[in-house]
């Protein structure tokens, strides 16, 4: 199969619309919120990093929830697309409409909220998804063999994750409520947990999608370098 233009479109996709209904969304809580401009700047790239840094994930989970011999449900990698859409669609959410009101007693409140309604969203993302031909590019975008290959403690942490990732983040959120705790940290966190483990890796040993292996693993790197670089703006 030859390498054409179109291999790039579902990366695109997914990163154009994220930063399209971000936008529309932060023009609403613009309007009806208030927020300190000086960090517009600061949650922006935090947002731009989450844009860059979840493609690769979902696509990961996702090439290798195809390629496993697994039916349904039964297949840990589909439970895996779904958190990791679920948590995407949670955390943009948190930054867009909890973290510019700057209100540490709501904190907990909205992340369980938007946490259950995340994994609501990403579970019916994946049940509705169908086995089609269309997904055959991410699937050879990334290299499948080498996780099924790699020792069972990777195995096990990548599938502990969720649960690991969640555990955390509830002890970093419990101050909250007491009116301490740091936004700040707690959403450079979050970020960098979620795209810490992938289920593989972008294969870039050549063939038709070997640029565009090269093109999912240049956006994740690049999303690490903004999610850096907000944390450290003041």
């Amino acid at each position: 199969m030859e390498y054409t233009l179109r291999n790039f479109t579902p990366l695109a996709k997914i990163s154009i619309t994220a930063t399209f209904f971000g936008g529309i969304a932060a023009l609403f809580w613009r309007m009806t919120t208030t927020f300190d401009p000086d960090l517009i700047p600061k949650y922006a790239l935090f947002l731009a990093a989450l844009v860059f840094l979840t493609p690769s994930c979902v696509e990961s989970a996702h090439a290798m929830w195809r390629t496993d011999p697994r039916d349904g449900w039964r297949n840990p990698y589909r439970w895996m697309l779904a958190f990791h859409i679920g948590y995407a669609y949670a955390l943009t959410a948190v930054i867009l409409m909890t973290v510019p009101q700057m209100d540490p007693t709501i904190f907990p409140r909205d992340a369980l909220n938007f946490g259950i309604s995340g994994l609501v969203f990403g579970g019916l993302i994946v049940w509705r998804t169908k086995d089609s031909r269309h997904w055959d590019h991410i699937v050879s975008r990334y290299d499948t063999a080498a996780p099924r290959k790699a020792r069972a403690l990777w195995r096990g942490l990548y599938f502990a994750s969720p649960v690991l990732i969640v555990t955390l983040l509830t002890l970093n959120i419990l101050p909250f409520a007491q009116g301490e705790g740091a936004f700040d940290d707690t959403v450079f966190m979050a970020i960098l947990m979620h795209s810490i483990l992938r289920a593989a890796e972008p294969d870039l040993k050549g063939g038709a999608y070997s640029l565009d292996a090269f093109s999912a693993r240049a956006a994740y790197y690049v999303g690490l370098g903004v999610l850096l670089f907000a944390y450290t703006l003041p």
